[in-house]
């Protein structure tokens, strides 16, 4: 509620932060301020010893009557009387007497009016000899002023109205995405899953699922990965949105008399264009890119969906940023060359922190390359944090010499920034609500190549749902701010064995072991909570460091000291499918073994089919001996596995594979034919969800298969695809 209520307070601010920009200003409205400015350069004899800080209509007189003549000669003087009722006040605040009425002009006559010296366009009064009696403008002049405030109050106005256009858009997608969330649940729930509707099959076919060009979705091109044609229609519309308002909403005046030139007033209006809307992002960039996203609780799109609008909106506020820090060097060059820029690097403490601000997020778009997210993910999480502190650092003080109109956009980050922080130690506490470290057991096997991961769940109340994902650091090394997310491949009951207490034991431990069994001991607490169970493969960086700690301590578990942030994500749907085919490669496997015990209960579910790309016999035979053939036991509906083993592997894997099973085992050799796995799967009548965990291209061969399915005519069945992340 809090981040929804700050996001409510960035639109408060683009929408109400001044009083102009609520309405239209007509030419009534600024006639007064129209004559106030004419005056306002003028010298006046008995204003010479008044204080530099006194408004100048409050202690000049013949200021004051020249306005007020100024509003007798071009005003309808009754639509004035608010606005000078407020410069009256101002007067009186600031330690005068307040202004004189209107009638101290009663006795002037337009005779005495044309005596007076008409001041024009261009006009220029020494200071040296300032007036002794009061001045009227010519009609030049008062029309300049007019066309002057009309067109920067017209500005002003498009500048908080496409301000607030950034967060609405993001607000409209959210809302669709919801109401859609909404609606795809209902007709599941009403029975229509089964039937194929053709308005539905021909988006998902064209806009939802296929990759944006081509092929290559999951798979990275040379710059990095390509979003789903949805995702990506989304940050076009966006962008084109974002360049649409920075080039649109101006008007430009021949004589302007704050902007001379033509040029001048573009410059200075796309610059101010330019920085709103690229602050006016902010808020949107950090709520994407946090953990706990209000945006993925009501949508139920997944981090990875965010996350690339989180990047791309960045990247368009940075691209924005330099252009409204280009706009202005020029500006600043323009008027006084590299002497008056220099200065301004001196004297100018806001646009310096505004320099700074554009510079650190150029650095944090270069800094979040494809590459080094994938190679060095720890460098680019320090730089991240780092360089996004700076920014906002440095945007504050740029913000500063508008007495806080902008500073929403900048606690408006801060706080749900805060909030994440605080969801996730909440989040650490529900797994584990005592004062003891959380421990758990690690075991590693040279011959699978994989850690088994076993932490004990000592809340009750917590729910963990089947597809959900924890983030998890290892406080046994000197890395332990790292963490990292990772799929749930089981919950095991308290008391039920474990892979990993069925190892053999050193005899030095057996009595400890049985001492534990009866419930005694430190691990007797452990014993009586579940048992959340990861299976991870050593890559490299945390993942390695895994790997060695529990290759350590090889055959026994290795006791690890961990923290435990989660659940998140969302659960699918997949028990409403009459058909359900996982196509997984190595460790995707723990998406099919977390939903088994779910699709068992639920009992609405057919027919299971498992697809399994594995290069390891010794992990294939291990995992389908236990933890498939515990998981299958208990299901009611058709299960197969057909397991596919590389060339040299599939020799040795005869043996391992026969463990007896409900269902089928089949081996086979090579890489799985996923495009003709999922189009035999849609020739049957009912409803199919294609769930996909694997290497990019496996993910992309099926995405173009389902996509491919749905368009052939003899498809009866209703066809949905799931993509769950294999790296993250």
């Amino acid at each position: 509620m809090k981040l929804l209520s700050w996001l409510a307070s960035a639109l408060c601010w683009c929408q109400l932060s001044r009083h102009a920009a609520a309405k239209a200003s007509t030419p009534s409205d600024l006639c007064l301020p129209s004559c106030q400015n004419f005056v306002r350069g003028l010298p006046f004899r008995d204003s010479e010893s008044s204080p530099a800080a006194t408004p100048q209509l409050c202690v000049s007189r013949l200021a004051i009557i020249s306005v007020y003549l100024c509003l007798e000669i071009y005003c309808d003087k009754a639509a004035s009387e608010p606005e000078l009722a407020i410069l009256n006040d101002t007067c009186v605040a600031a330690g005068g007497a307040g202004i004189p009425p209107l009638s101290i002009i009663s006795n002037y006559t337009a005779g005495d009016i044309e005596r007076l010296q008409h001041v024009d366009v261009g006009d220029e009064i020494p200071r040296g000899q300032p007036l002794t009696e009061p001045a009227v403008p010519s009609f030049a002049l008062y029309k300049s002023w007019l066309d002057t405030l009309d067109a920067v109050g017209y500005v002003n106005r498009q500048h908080y109205a496409y301000g607030t256009a950034m967060i609405l858009f993001w607000l409209a997608v959210v809302a669709f995405g919801a109401m859609a969330r909404i609606t795809s649940l209902a007709l599941r729930c009403l029975g229509n899953s089964s039937r194929r509707c053709t308005p539905n099959s021909w988006l998902k076919r064209h806009l939802v699922l296929p990759a944006t060009f081509g092929y290559k979705s999951a798979t990275a091109a040379r710059l990095g990965t390509i979003p789903p044609r949805i995702q990506t229609l989304t940050l076009l519309a966006f962008a084109l949105i974002n360049l649409f308002f920075s080039m649109h909403g101006y008007r430009i005046v021949p004589v302007n008399l704050y902007f001379p030139t033509r040029t001048r007033q573009i410059l200075r209006y796309v610059s101010d264009r330019t920085g709103i809307i690229s602050f006016a992002n902010f808020p949107i960039v950090w709520l994407f890119g946090m953990r706990n996203n209000v945006a993925i609780w009501l949508t139920g799109w997944d981090f990875g969906t965010y996350n690339n609008f989180h990047r791309w909106v960045a990247r368009i506020s940075t691209a924005q940023a330099v252009v409204h820090s280009i706009g202005y060097t020029v500006l600043v060059f323009h008027d006084g060359g590299w002497e008056y820029y220099v200065a301004w690097w001196t004297h100018q403490m806001y646009w310096v922190a505004g320099q700074v601000a554009t510079v650190a997020m150029c650095a944090l778009v270069a800094c979040s390359i494809y590459w080094l997210r994938r190679r060095r993910y720890e460098l680019f999480l320090v730089t991240h944090i780092c360089l996004s502190i700076i920014v906002l650092v440095a945007m504050l003080g740029h913000v500063s010499i508008f007495n806080g109109e902008y500073d929403a956009l900048f606690w408006v980050p801060v706080v749900i920034w805060l909030c994440d922080r605080a969801l996730r130690v909440l989040r650490i506490v529900l797994f584990n609500p005592g004062v003891t470290p959380t421990t758990a057991a690690a075991t590693y096997n040279p011959a699978t190549n994989m850690v088994r991961l076993e932490i004990p769940c000592r809340s009750r109340a917590l729910k963990i749902k089947p597809g959900t994902h924890f983030y998890l650091s290892l406080l046994d090394h000197g890395r332990a701010w790292e963490s990292h997310p990772f799929t749930v491949a089981s919950v095991t009951s308290p008391g039920a064995k474990t892979p990993c207490e069925q190892l053999p034991l050193l005899d030095t431990d057996r009595a400890e072991a049985e001492e534990q069994d009866r419930g005694g001991g430190a691990g007797g607490a452990e014993r009586r909570a579940r048992l959340v169970t990861f299976l991870i493969r050593p890559f490299d960086g945390f993942t390695a460091r895994l790997g060695q700690l529990a290759a350590a301590e090889w055959p026994r578990p290795a006791s690890l000291r961990v923290t435990v942030d989660g659940p998140y994500g969302h659960g699918l749907p997949l028990h409403l499918f009459d058909r359900v085919v996982f196509v997984v490669g190595g460790s995707g496997v723990v998406v099919p073994l977390s939903y088994m015990k779910a699709l068992a209960e639920a009992g609405g579910t057919r027919s299971v089919q498992l697809h399994w790309a594995v290069r390891e016999a010794a992990f294939a035979a291990e995992l389908v001996s236990a933890d498939m053939a515990e998981a299958a036991a208990q299901t009611s509906f058709d299960f197969s596995v057909d397991l596919y083993l590389s060339a040299e592997t599939a020799g040795g894997a005869a043996g391992g594979t026969d463990t007896p099973m409900p269902g089928r085992v089949a081996r086979h050799c090579g890489r799985p034919g996923v495009r003709e796995i999922v189009l035999s799967a849609s020739e049957a009548a009912g409803s199919l969800a294609v769930v996909v965990c694997g290497p990019a291209q496996m993910a992309d061969d099926a995405r173009s298969a389902v996509v491919q399915a749905l368009g052939r005519d003899d498809c009866l069945c209703h066809v949905d695809y799931f993509e769950e992340k294999f790296r993250w």
